[in-house]
């Protein structure tokens, strides 16, 4: 793709350029009207210049970013989003101004502080993935939040989770200061992501209290989870139960709503589980030459994804 090549996308909305080293400041030019999202990574040919240009943007990505600096971000009055991931170009005061974020991305930042998220008080949605500067008191004031990431986070516990009843989405994956405390508190959890380290930590208890789970994915046994609760979770679309060795048949087949099972390093849920979710369709397989006889098909479809912002997205 050449500059030359974007003045025929005069529509174009979303642009990502990750190690794009071909498009420059006059291709982006092309689309200072219509475009809504950059995805900016590793690039050398599109300078500050370029980007200022793009006043409609609501959305930007500078992940592992050198070049695109504070300036240039603070002349761009509608964003709503930012990822500065691996990013040591902004700085606190430039995000201390952007007030209207509703969205942001600092994983594995080590420059942005407590005292500035915690001014973003508009924030719905926040990934502090790997992230060992923003600490509980600022968590607690982010009343909106719809969506946390605090996978690989060692600072965020309970007491900074106990006012942000709002929470659909929870990563807690290699986070061990997370118990039942936070979960049974989330009436509006809708999915929640773990893996052993929630061991003893997550159980039944507080599942129980979060009706209207549609994913739940485990990577780890998290023995405090059983059958007891997850076939009282009629709403889930997708299941992921890696390396989990305490759930079995008997909880997957109640589970009608399921669209997706994730069963990657499992070996207790057998093909007796997955009766339901057969449907009539019915195809002949040879095994050695012969027939193996008619065998129906597991009907899969996508459960869910979640959009540039961090927000679950319809399907």
């Amino acid at each position: 793709m050449t500059d030359a090549a974007l003045q025929y996308f005069p529509r174009l909305k979303i642009l990502r350029l990750i190690g794009n080293r071909s498009i420059s400041d006059i291709g982006v030019s092309h689309l200072a009207n219509s475009l809504k999202m950059i995805s900016l990574s590793n690039i050398s040919s599109l300078t500050n210049e370029g980007v200022r240009s793009l006043k409609g943007l609501t959305a930007i990505e500078l992940i592992s970013n050198s070049i695109i600096d504070e300036e240039t971000l603070c002349q761009l009055p509608h964003l709503s989003h930012i990822n500065i991931n691996h990013n040591s170009k902004i700085s606190n005061a430039c995000i201390r101004k952007l007030t209207q974020l509703r969205s942001l991305d600092i994983s594995y930042n080590s420059l942005i502080d407590s005292e500035t998220v915690g001014k973003l008080t508009n924030l719905t949605a926040l990934n502090l993935s790997n992230n060992s500067k923003i600490d509980n008191a600022c968590i607690s004031q982010l009343v909106f939040l719809c969506f946390l990431d605090i996978s690989n986070n060692s600072k965020i516990s309970d007491e900074g989770t106990q006012f942000l009843l709002r929470l659909e989405y929870l990563n807690i994956s290699q986070n061990g200061n997370i118990t039942d405390v936070t979960v049974s508190r989330l009436g509006n959890l809708k999915h929640l992501i773990l893996t052993s380290e929630s061991n003893g930590k997550i159980t039944d208890a507080s599942l129980l209290r979060t009706p209207n789970l549609e994913t739940l994915s485990f990577s780890g046994d998290v023995v405090g989870v059983t059958d007891a609760s997850i076939q009282r979770l009629s709403h889930l679309t997708y299941l992921k139960l890696s390396h989990m060795s305490n759930i079995s048949d008997i909880a997957v087949s109640k589970l009608q709503n399921l669209q997706i099972l994730d069963l990657t390093n499992n070996f207790q849920i057998t093909k007796e589980a997955l009766k339901l979710y057969l449907i009539g369709e019915e195809k002949e397989e040879k095994d050695e030459g012969k027939k193996d006889g008619k065998r129906a098909k597991l009907k899969i479809i996508p459960a869910h994804k979640f959009d540039p912002h961090g927000r679950p997205a319809k399907v």
